[in-house]
């Protein structure tokens, strides 16, 4: 078990878990770290992974912390740490000593290398609705911070401006530079005099770039920009001929304008 059990005043729970637990006065939660492929590991992402605000799962899971309610005999929270992303703008402002202007003259190889060696990333943190505001998350991101697999940690948190546990774990957060294709395709938005929230909606992006036929140059351009947008829009932006496709893109374009994750990192 990681760092000691945390005793949390009782609250009123949107959903009890039955009418026994009506009768607590305390949630004891106990952290644990367990191994992802384990039975129990398994069932509590199972369980919980739906209940995040992001679809799909990390690429990897090098580690695996639970929160359980030993009155309840249940698994009520998790936190997933996975392998670096090798390309972080950020890091150069987090931590200048190993990832400043000398790091950018290694190799790819020795890059990736470093990455590896002193970084791992929050990649989830997932609380059941019924526990959450009691500090679970929080105490989940110090028990990882107390004993971590790398010097380095951080987490990109798209919520973390309404949810600032990483912060009160002990993280900091730290500017993200803005890509120079998002800087580009605001241009273009205000060019038409559009900005990001307003591509929200499907419908009207489709007839938005039917509109503004110049506005799908820009969006093919800002597609073509990064690898993770290429592939979706096939072979030299093909499949931004089709409208329903150019339109999920300019939402996607919206969301990642309107939208960024806060970064937060260890100090």
């Amino acid at each position: 078990m990681i760092g000691e059990a945390l005793d949390l005043p009782r609250r009123a729970l949107a959903a009890p878990l039955d009418n026994a637990s009506n009768n607590r006065t305390t949630f004891r939660i106990e952290i644990a770290n367990v191994p992802a492929l384990s039975a129990r590991g398994a069932a509590a992402l199972a369980r919980l992974s739906p209940l995040h605000y992001r679809a799909g799962e990390p690429a990897t899971c090098v580690a695996l912390l639970i929160a359980r309610d030993p009155w309840a005999q249940l698994d009520v929270g998790l936190l997933q740490v996975s392998m670096p992303t090798l390309n972080g703008s950020w890091r150069a402002h987090a931590w200048p000593d190993v990832f400043g202007p000398s790091f950018a003259r290694y190799t790819a190889t020795s890059r990736a290398r470093t990455v590896n060696m002193f970084l791992r990333t929050i990649s989830r943190v997932i609380v059941d609705p019924r526990y959450r505001g009691l500090g679970v998350a929080r105490r989940l991101v110090s028990a990882y911070l107390d004993n971590p697999i790398t010097p380095l940690t951080e987490t990109l948190a798209a919520m973390g401006r309404w949810c600032p546990f990483f912060t009160r774990a002990g993280m900091r957060e730290v500017p993200w530079p803005v890509s120079r294709r998002d800087a580009k395709f605001t241009r273009a938005l205000a060019a038409h005099k559009c900005e990001a929230w307003q591509l929200a909606d499907l419908d009207a992006c489709e007839k938005l770039l039917r509109d503004k036929p110049t506005l799908r140059h820009a969006l093919r351009a800002w597609a073509l920009a990064s690898k993770s947008t290429r592939r979706h829009a096939g072979d030299a932006g093909a499949r931004l001929r089709s409208p329903r496709v150019a339109a999920e893109m300019l939402v996607l374009a919206g969301a990642n304008i309107a939208a960024r994750p806060l970064v937060f990192v260890t100090p």
